[in-house]
Order: C-alpha cells, then sequence, then structure tokens
C-alpha cells in the first residue's frame, strides 16, 4: 500500500476549490466583455446621430440659408426651396431624411431613425421674417430625442428683399 506522504496529485477538493476559483474568474471576464460591447455598441450609435446631426447644421440648414428669397415651402413632414434656380426637396419617409435635388431621385441623408411627427413639422416659420425652425426628432433606443434648430436666409439679413 502506497502511504500518503508518497501521494502525488491533488484531492478532490482542491480539485472542486480550483474550478470554483476558475468559475469565478470566468463570470466576471464574460460580465466585463458584455460591459464593454454594450458600452462600444452605445457609442456607435450616439456617432450615428452624430453624424446625422453634423449633416443637418452644414448641409440642409447651409441650403436653408442660401436659399432664393420667398422659395421656402413647409410642409408637415416635407420642404422645398430654389437654390441656385434648382428645385430641392426634403421629405421624410420610412423614418429616414430623404434629399432630392432637381427631377433626380430621392436619395437618403440619415442612417438613424427620424421619427415623423405632428407636432412640432418638419419645418416652420420663424418669429422674424425669413427665419425657418427645422424640428427633428430621433428614436433613441426607445426615447424619443428633440432637435431644433434656427436657420435665417441670409438674403434677408440688412437687405430690401421681401422673404417669407
Amino acid at each position: 500500500m502506497i502511504s500518503a506522504r508518497q501521494q502525488t496529485g491533488f484531492s478532490l477538493v482542491e480539485l472542486m476549490v480550483a474550478l470554483v476559483i476558475g468559475l469565478v474568474i470566468m463570470l466576471a471576464a464574460g460580465t466585463t466583455f458584455l460591459t464593454i460591447q454594450r458600452g462600444v455598441t452605445r457609442v456607435n450609435e450616439l456617432a450615428g446621430q452624430q453624424s446625422d446631426l453634423l449633416f443637418v447644421t452644414d448641409t440642409l440648414l447651409n441650403e436653408l440659408r442660401e436659399a432664393e428669397p420667398g422659395t421656402v415651402q413647409p410642409g408637415d413632414d416635407s420642404f422645398s426651396l430654389m437654390l441656385n434656380s434648382e428645385q430641392i426637396s426634403y421629405s421624410i419617409s420610412d423614418n429616414t431624411i430623404f434629399r432630392k435635388v432637381g427631377t433626380g431621385s430621392k436619395e437618403p441623408v440619415t442612417t438613424q431613425p427620424v421619427i415623423m411627427s405632428d407636432e412640432p413639422p418638419l419645418l416652420e416659420s420663424g418669429a422674424l421674417p425669413g427665419t425657418w425652425r427645422l424640428n427633428l426628432v430621433f428614436n433613441d433606443n426607445g426615447k424619443e430625442r428633440h432637435y431644433s434648430l434656427i436657420a435665417t436666409q441670409r438674403n434677408c439679413i440688412f437687405s430690401e428683399v421681401t422673404c417669407s
């Protein structure tokens, strides 16, 4: 018979303790991974919203500012304007803002879901002639995020041009 001092290896209790310690470490690593993955997903969603808002502030508001006097025609979920003698239309359908130049095809300009709502409309006249309020509502994981941006037509400032 082999004496206890001559046996090598681990006892059953030692193996069970090692398995429990390993399991705790694996659970901690898995939880950390999931938390980081959720954070990355959220950051990507916010980056998409920021990208869409940057487009709106850079392109869409610039076109509103540069529009020919009296050519901005607002609607509930669309609006049109004339810029350099070219008709430009913006509309919302299927939770996306679309832009159409002249008789061309509609091109999507947002990647994040835009909510169509009756109040307030997409574009409405501002308090002063030649000013416009652009209202956007983004769906942010079930929460609505409202953004209102104001643009003033440049050719209406300090000029004799009548703007509506």
